[in-house]
């Protein structure tokens, strides 16, 4: 019986590890949509059809995926969706499969994903949107009702602060400095505390995901208190 999963709950599983789910050619981006069937329906029985990834889409109907997914124009992607490329340029995939994320703007893509910015485990990734043949919508999301948005919030760190340290989100080194006096203070998006309320795990534009440390000066609200950051 099929298991939801949302998006996130899928990325805290599996960020940050591989998985060769068919046992050819090590970890690929196919084992990452594979891992996923596997976690919501406890099978992955289906194959891209002609070896590629783009297969998943141009021989959807033969290879099994049909079973899992309905197929999407790329332009109604929804968070959760896996999108598949096919010979992009500008630096874009050639065959690809990966999570869709977020549009970063009209020609950049977040995509969550294996074996893509040089690194086999999952992995988030800003790519071209070119060459993308359409996205794979998981049938789970079309059966089951929308579950509640998460609860979102922000951290904010009050322009009285001139610099504040922000730290490597595994090692949690010293990664650079972040300055909220410059900007009239900063909001980010929080994605995870950790160490019993130390850490807000947030994303910079300039320096990915990490951490910062939660202080009485910092609140963590529902809404972003200044206009820049990252949220």
């Amino acid at each position: 019986m099929a298991k939801y999963i949302s998006p996130q709950e899928f990325i805290k599983q599996t960020e940050g590890h591989a998985y060769d789910m068919d046992g050819a050619y090590g970890v690929q981006c196919v084992d990452g949509i594979k891992k996923f069937v596997q976690d919501v329906y406890g099978e992955s029985n289906f194959s891209c059809g002609n070896g590629w990834a783009y297969g998943l889409w141009t021989c959807y109907g033969s290879n099994g995926v049909q079973k899992y997914f309905d197929k999407f124009p790329f332009s109604q992607a929804k968070e959760g969706d896996w999108i598949i490329w096919n010979k992009g340029s500008k630096g874009a995939p050639k065959s690809h499969v990966g999570m869709f994320i977020k549009n970063i703007n009209s020609q950049l893509v977040q995509v969550y994903g294996q074996n893509q910015n040089g690194i086999k485990a999952f992995n988030f990734c800003n790519t071209w949107n070119e060459g993308i043949l359409g996205v794979l919508r998981p049938k789970i999301y079309e059966q089951q009702p929308t579950p509640p948005e998460p609860k979102v919030e922000y951290i904010n760190i009050p322009p009285s602060i001139p610099v504040r340290n922000v730290y490597d989100k595994n090692t949690k080194k010293l990664k650079a400095t972040i300055k909220p006096q410059k900007f009239g203070g900063l909001s980010y998006r929080v994605y995870n505390i950790l160490n019993n309320g130390m850490y807000a795990e947030i994303e910079t534009r300039d320096y990915g995901r990490c951490l910062v440390k939660i202080t009485k000066l910092t609140p963590i609200t529902d809404k972003p208190q200044y206009s820049h950051g990252n949220y």
